[in-house]
Order: structure tokens, then sequence, then C-alpha cells
């Protein structure tokens, strides 16, 4: 990682701590827009490990958005952690895990994701789409 891409990150993680403390509707609104843009970079990550082979004992690029949301979040101190620790980790690691194999086999997704839909709908907590 360059400097200035550090300075940036530490820079973020500034004003998103002092948010925290001070505002914390609008420490979720902006957390939520760098989920939104981490997934939408995990998913283009994901399609390009689909067209490129990754050599064996690498990192694979789609996880690489989870580990910078989470060195944020810790940058960005314990009360960030506590406003949105729990459900960050969970989105994102669902949503690097779905971009990695709807890019290596989607047919494989496509069975998980309906049988956890089929699981939901039998306990009466999910609604098919329409």
């Amino acid at each position: 990682m360059s400097k200035a891409t550090q300075r940036r990150e530490r820079r973020l993680a500034q004003h998103l701590r002092h948010l925290a403390v001070s505002n914390p509707l609008q420490f979720k609104q902006e957390w939520r827009n760098l989920l939104d843009r981490w997934s939408l970079e995990a998913f283009h990550r994901g399609r390009r490990l689909r067209d490129e082979l990754v050599s064996e004992g690498t990192q694979l690029p789609v996880f690489g958005v989870l580990r910078k949301a989470k060195r944020l979040l810790a940058l960005c101190g314990e009360e960030a952690e506590r406003l949105v620790g729990p459900a960050t980790r969970e989105f994102l690691e669902q949503d690097c895990g779905k971009a990695f194999s709807v890019a290596v086999a989607p047919h494989m997704y496509w069975l998980v994701n309906t049988a956890r839909n089929a699981e939901l709908m039998h306990a009466g907590t999910h609604r098919p789409p329409r």
C-alpha cells in the first residue's frame, strides 16, 4: 500500500471516528455508502478472478475487500466497532463469498442460495420475490 493510500485511509478513519462519537446516524449512513462500494468492488474482483488464474498460495483478491474493511474499522475505534462491526463482517463475508462462488462455480452458488431461501421460507422469515 502506497503512502498516499495510507494517508487517505488514516484521514477517512479520523473522520469516521469523529462521526461515530458525535453523530452516529450520519456515521451509519456514510458507512453504508462504503459497504455498497466494497460490495461492488468484491463483484468486480470476482469477475477478474474468473478471467485470470490465481497461483496457489496467493490471497484471493475477492477477500481483500473484507481485509480492507476490517482494517478501516479497527482504525475507526471502539465506538465504530460497536455500531457497525458485526453487521459489517457478516455483510462483507457473504458478499465476498457470493462473488467468489459466482466467479468460480455459479451453479454451486445457486444451489446453496436456494437451500438457504427454502430454510428461511420454512421458518417464515423470508418472502419469495414477486
